[in-house]
């Protein structure tokens, strides 16, 4: 059962050998073109992977990889999934105590929008990237609710369903435009939602999160025993300075 809560967890290094791969210099060519991630999460390498399943993973988006938890408090991850399940997203910022990467030197950031991710052009302000870690995750149209959320929990499979069991306990990525059921009528229309976040090194990328489970990115085909938690999803990159997002290559 896919519970959720806004409780953080801090990872634990003890008994953990950090990587001796040397730090990466972002490659110009990672800057505006669609990037897609499968299944993130599965065979992690060694010093990557959560102790359990509230314990942080760590990724960069710049270098297209996971980040060995040893580094937390550097600027080689810019995205963080933690909480309960690892489902809340959070950015890498040194200056905020309640960061997991604090006293490090990243200075991002997250943001989450009511809107599609083609239709986000323009990159916010840097005053409107919240920096606390995991602070998006659930949405309020469904359980467990933590205000404009990437995904809404189905607690009792009635919102986008019938409520039978399958379907009960299912996270909805909500990539597009879907309606819900509002009573016994579908109803409701939901709109997409794109996060957006300012990486560890300043620079700016927009994402659409697909699904939480193992090779199913079509909603119809999760169930409540499908394999969770691996995140599929797409995100472009925009140099810091730049003041709008492109797809150019």
């Amino acid at each position: 059962m896919l519970l959720l809560s806004l409780t953080l967890s801090c990872s634990s290094d003890d008994g953990r050998d950090p990587d001796t791969e040397p730090d990466f210099v972002t490659d110009e060519s990672i800057f505006n073109r669609l990037i897609t991630v499968s299944n993130l999460g599965g065979e992690l390498p060694e010093g990557h992977e959560p102790m359990d399943e509230q314990d942080p993973l760590y990724y960069s988006l710049e270098n297209e990889a996971t980040v060995n938890t040893h580094y937390k408090q550097t600027d080689r991850w810019d995205i963080s999934f933690s909480g309960i399940y690892r489902s809340f997203a959070g950015g890498n910022n040194g200056s905020d105590v309640a960061n997991l990467g604090y006293k490090g030197p990243g200075v991002g950031g997250i943001l989450i929008l009511e809107k599609a991710f083609d239709d986000v052009i323009d990159i916010p302000d840097d005053s409107e990237f919240r920096t606390p870690t995991g602070i998006i995750g659930t949405d309020d149209a469904g359980a467990f609710g933590n205000g404009i959320g990437y995904y809404c929990y189905d607690f009792g499979g009635d919102i986008f369903n019938d409520g039978s069991y399958e379907y009960q306990h299912i996270a909805y990525c909500l990539a597009d435009t879907t309606t819900v059921y509002e009573g016994t009528e579908k109803e409701r229309t939901l709109l997409p939602r794109t996060m957006i976040v300012k990486t560890a090194k300043g620079n700016y990328a927009k994402i659409k999160m697909i699904s939480l489970y193992k090779d199913l990115t079509d909603p119809d085909e999760w169930k409540r025993n499908s394999p969770h938690v691996y995140y599929t999803f797409q995100y472009v990159l925009a140099k810091a300075g730049s003041s709008k997002f492109e797809i150019t290559q």
